[in-house]
């Protein structure tokens, strides 16, 4: 099967010189492409940056690079308008879209009536409940990710807690064609001697750890966090 992959802002990682750093969805495609590749031809459609080639192969699929709009507001929208684009100009060439994050899906599921090719959506979060975005933006999101739910053809999200909170948040029904993937992260095993000497490093030798892994950017709701580690009042546990 021809699948052509929509929504990674970035790839790989590493290409982009965009000040705004990609997040979930760039990680996500770098860690399931192996999976993908080993029984389907790949395209994936990612933003065009200087110094890069146009077109490639890597990592065992087509990476084709479009043009976008920088800016906070604009840069997710306009590189998806410019991939529905090039999907109207090359449907002959796939078979399958998956579309990451609401603003793919949505352009390709408008598109649909010309290209007529299932799309599989990832919807990667919430976008209009997040505090970055104006009261306005959120608005449109909202527009957007309830469009891009009921045009797919089908939708996958991580956990039936995150299936369930999307429909009731933006009150939407449920899909016959829901899929659940449980994530499958490989962790290395770590020896008592590396989890001594890390303690040590880190001043944390006999106390409890709540550990806080992501970007230190407004959204992961660090500011929360700590607020509520400040109420903890447990001097035998640290926050890292």
């Amino acid at each position: 099967m021809r699948v052509l992959v929509l929504g990674v802002k970035e790839f790989p990682l590493g290409t982009s010189t965009d000040p705004i750093p990609s997040g979930c969805i760039e990680y996500y495609w770098k860690r399931e492409l192996p999976y993908w590749t080993k029984d389907h031809d790949v395209k994936i459609l990612t933003r065009r940056f200087p110094g890069v080639p146009r077109s490639e192969d890597c990592c065992g699929a087509g990476v084709i690079r479009v043009p976008w709009i920088p800016g906070a507001l604009l840069r997710t929208p306009s590189f998806t308008l410019f991939s529905a684009i090039w999907l109207l100009l090359h449907f002959w060439d796939y078979d399958y879209i998956i579309a990451n994050g609401p603003w793919s899906a949505f352009f390709a599921g408008i598109t649909k009536l010309i290209h007529r090719r299932k799309i599989l959506f990832i919807p990667h979060g919430i976008a209009h409940t997040q505090p970055n975005y104006p009261s306005w933006s959120r608005f449109f999101h909202r527009i957007v990710e309830k469009t891009a739910y009921l045009l797919a053809d089908s939708v996958l999200f991580f956990t039936a807690g995150e299936a369930e909170y999307y429909r009731s948040v933006l009150h939407v029904p449920l899909k016959s064609d829901t899929v659940i993937q449980l994530p499958h992260v490989s962790v290395p095993s770590v020896s008592e001697e590396e989890k001594r000497r890390m303690r040590e490093e880190l001043g944390v030798s006999g106390k409890k750890v709540i550990m806080f892994v992501g970007r230190l950017v407004r959204v992961k709701g660090v500011d929360i966090l700590l607020r509520a580690f400040a109420q903890l009042d447990r001097p035998d546990t640290v926050l890292v």
